[in-house]
């Protein structure tokens, strides 16, 4: 090989490892940012209170019947309702409130009334579990993309992979 190749080769080498370190920090910085994001709906959903009043019901009837079960594979179950709510006995209708659950005339239910006095089997806020796991993601993309961008900072050969991956994300579209 001659020196003049080696020197090309040297030089785009230098030159992706360069491009890798600039694209290793704007990565950072958008990781950041997303980060900040997810962190900030996290906390949202962890404070999130629901207004929902929650209620024992018990069913009256699946489908009209008393004598119906309603289980994991029916997808069309309506199901009759009785509580108390605001001091007065009410019944509703309910299409199946939730899958992989079985239903008999008789159980004893929890249902969330909200302030216009619908009835729903859930709460109208997220699971709290779903913040935990965003706060959870968002600090583990921010650590990675930070010590990616100082791993390509202290290793040339980090920084020149980096710089690849860049290339390739323009030149795709980041379809690769």
């Amino acid at each position: 090989m001659s020196s003049n190749s080696s020197s090309i080769a040297s030089e785009i080498y230098s030159g992706t490892a360069e491009f890798g370190k600039i694209w290793a920090l704007i990565s950072a910085v958008i990781a950041t940012i997303i980060s900040i994001i997810m962190i900030i709906i996290g906390i949202y959903i962890l404070t999130l209170k629901s207004k929902d009043t929650k209620v024992s019901a018990t069913i009256i009837k699946i489908n009209n019947s008393t004598t119906n079960v309603c289980d994991e594979k029916d997808f069309n179950c309506t199901i009759t309702i009785s509580y108390i709510y605001n001091n007065r006995q009410q019944t509703r209708n309910i299409n199946k409130p939730k899958q992989n659950q079985v239903y008999k005339v008789g159980d004893s239910i929890d249902v969330y009334i909200d302030d216009k006095s619908s009835v729903a089997t859930q709460k109208d806020v997220p699971p709290k579990m779903m913040g935990f796991v965003l706060l959870i993601t968002s600090v583990i993309i921010l650590v990675s993309s930070w010590f990616w961008y100082w791993a390509s900072k202290k290793y040339k050969p980090v920084a020149a992979a980096e710089g690849i991956g860049g290339i390739l994300n323009i030149a795709t579209g980041g379809r690769l």
